[in-house]
């Protein structure tokens, strides 16, 4: 949201745009999964107190969130878990995150002045923010292209990393220097 409302709003700060697993505030698109949400919502145990509780509540909530088409690797979402936790645990952020989506509301007519390259990703199995919410975001701004990715969910599988680069390096490309490409585009081979 916050990509889509820079993009839209200050036009000579962005050169290309890509937004990943989001929406345009469209009331009328479906909504998160009610089990999913109480998921989301759920209070899960202090992480200093009770790591293992901790985990087995996040782990089960991003298990639900990923796609089917992919294997879950539980380890890495295990560290990216710890990780979060050493560098700042807030069990209020999930709640924020949440107010500042309701706020930020219909976003559809900013949408429509966003004039840089844009990319739409989204998972079809995504059950926290429905696909529909994507394919709206993607039809709400000019010329976007719209990149469905089938069997992932409100995550990012290790195995859709590269395509989703070069996707992603292929709309920065539309806007490149005068240099030529981008200084971190990857290399084929």
């Amino acid at each position: 949201m916050i990509a889509q409302v820079l993009a839209s709003e200050h036009a000579d700060r962005v050169l290309s745009l890509t937004s990943i697993m989001s929406s345009t505030g469209n009331p009328v698109l479906p909504q998160a999964a009610p089990d999913v949400m109480a998921m989301m919502m759920r209070p899960a145990p202090d992480p200093m107190i009770d790591p293992e509780g901790f985990l087995a509540v996040r782990l089960a909530f991003a298990r639900r969130i990923a796609g089917t088409g992919y294997p879950f690797d539980e380890e890495a979402h295990r560290a990216i878990l710890l990780d979060e936790v050493r560098r700042s645990y807030d069990p209020g952020g999930t709640a924020r995150q949440i107010a500042a989506m309701a706020v930020a509301g219909d976003r559809r007519a900013r949408l429509a002045n966003i004039t840089v390259p844009t990319l739409v990703i989204h998972g079809v199995d995504d059950p926290l923010i429905p696909p529909a919410c994507g394919q709206d975001t993607a039809h709400s701004i000019p010329n976007a292209v719209y990149l469905p990715i089938v069997g992932m969910g409100h995550d990012l599988p290790r195995d859709v990393e590269e395509r989703t680069i070069d996707a992603i390096c292929n709309v920065m490309a539309c806007q490149s220097s005068a240099e030529g490409t981008w200084p971190w585009r990857r290399a084929k081979g």
